[in-house]
């Protein structure tokens, strides 16, 4: 309607936070809080987004930022040096391993299945060499179409001394450049054990734990099978060494400390693919059990985001064809892909 020459309108203004149900402004407040959540929880965790999806790229491309020297290997070129992606027929070749088996064990009688799936596991081949300035490293594909080459410059080591009073896992052996000359104490052929070993410390008490948990069927004892390393720094004739003690096997090794030998940094995209992979919780509040709580945190808003974004797309009524469309053609696609890699 007209008045005092201006357009106004007749209708008066509703008020939506006063004239609405109670549902629609409960449904409101909830769509407001989660995207909210949505926002904030994406700001705070954004560099640990940003960090696995560098990171992931990174372990899917090795050779993509490398500080490494990198070369294609083409099929032509491996068809040349004599490899054109033939490999020994898998059948046959199990076979000729069940021969083998059979005679070093005749009390085996081993025989293929009648359904028999041998096949080759894995995709490449991969070969090292290490060289004065350079290792290097080879990468060839199982069916001969190609591969890649990698060096790296290898960080000089001084020839050192040879630790002569190491023991190998299990038979107390030393080196036998040592001559058998030993430091503090005399050639044994049995493991070094100590009282204070901590593996014993928990070995006594593996049938008491097994006794408290009540396991059903449990018919033989626990038995440890790794523990941590005693490692510690010693000098034995001039020489500085680190020294690990496995109280488990007995085993004493070491490890000479080149005294004009230098710490390098770790390579950022070494250390970047570190903290990719870096999980569990430590027995210590230290940065690593922070971390891995951060890495729950991400877990945990990686599924919100998802749950989320399914929530906030459903409250646009005219896209929701359009995106169901897409939601099926994303359920098939990774169905087929999951299905394919659980048969690979």
């Amino acid at each position: 309607m007209l008045k005092d020459g201006a357009i106004v309108d007749s209708k008066p203004e509703v008020s939506v936070s006063t004239n609405a149900p109670e549902s629609a402004r409960y449904r409101k407040a909830v769509g407001l809080w989660i995207r909210r959540c949505h926002l904030y929880l994406g700001l705070f965790l954004a560099p640990w987004a940003f960090l696995y999806g560098i990171t992931g790229y990174l372990f899917n491309h090795p050779t993509h930022f490398s500080d490494r020297g990198l070369k294609e290997i083409s099929s032509a070129t491996l068809q040349e040096s004599g490899f054109d992606g033939s490999l020994p027929d898998p059948h046959a070749a199990a076979l000729e391993v069940i021969e083998k088996i059979k005679t070093r064990f005749p009390d085996s009688p081993l025989i293929l299945a009648t359904e028999p799936d041998a096949k080759y596991q894995g995709d490449f081949f991969f070969a090292t060499a290490n060289g004065t300035e350079k290792t290097y490293q080879l990468l060839i594909r199982r069916d001969g179409g190609g591969g890649t080459y990698l060096d790296s410059t290898a960080i000089p080591k001084a020839a050192g001394p040879i630790a002569n009073f190491t023991i190998s896992p299990g038979s107390g052996a030393a080196s036998e450049a040592a001559n058998d000359k030993r430091v503090g104490e005399t050639a044994t052929p049995e493991p070094l054990r100590i009282q204070r070993g901590a593996a014993s410390a928990i070995e006594v008490i593996l049938p008491q734990v097994a006794k408290k948990l009540d396991l059903p069927g449990l018919d033989r004892p626990f038995r440890l099978t790794s523990a941590p390393q005693l490692q510690f720094r010693a000098i034995c004739q001039g020489n500085h060494w680190y020294v690990k003690y496995d109280s488990l096997k007995g085993a004493v090794s070491a490890e000479w400390i080149d005294p004009s030998s230098k710490e390098e940094p770790i390579p950022w995209r070494s250390y970047l693919l570190r903290l990719h992979t870096t999980h569990g919780y430590s027995g210590i509040y230290e940065a690593r059990w922070f971390w891995a709580m951060l890495v729950d945190a991400m877990s945990f808003v990686l599924i919100f985001w998802g749950v989320s974004g399914f929530w906030m797309w459903w409250q646009i009524k005219r896209l929701r064809a359009v995106g169901s469309g897409v939601i099926a053609v994303s359920l098939l696609v990774a169905i087929s892909l999951l299905w394919g890699l659980a048969k690979g």
